[in-house]
């Protein structure tokens, strides 16, 4: 699990409410929203790692585990349809 904050070490960790933040404000952006106790997560950051790493592109991480977030996750999820994670949005003028 300790590999998981390695990979994700170049993502910008952020809150749904910057997500949704970019939604109405039809910025564009790209979240990863994961967990380190996914084995699912912890492969896709793996890639995702290789990705930022080649590209320089700046994604943020929300993380679905942090207490403080669960109920505006769960929200977040449902309204725009991401059924379990991991799950990688990408923002552009206000849709996903």
């Amino acid at each position: 699990m300790e590999q998981f904050l390695e990979y994700i070490k170049d993502l910008e960790v952020t809150t749904v409410a910057r997500a949704q933040e970019a939604l109405d404000n039809q910025e564009t952006a790209t979240f990863f929203i994961g967990r380190k106790t996914c084995p699912y997560c912890r492969k896709f950051a793996g890639t995702l790692a290789g990705v930022v790493a080649e590209t320089k592109a700046h994604i943020y991480f929300i993380n679905s585990e942090e207490p403080s977030q669960l109920e505006a996750l769960q929200d977040f999820r449902s309204r725009y349809e991401i059924p379990t994670v991991p799950g990688f949005v990408h923002v552009s003028n206000g849709q996903i």
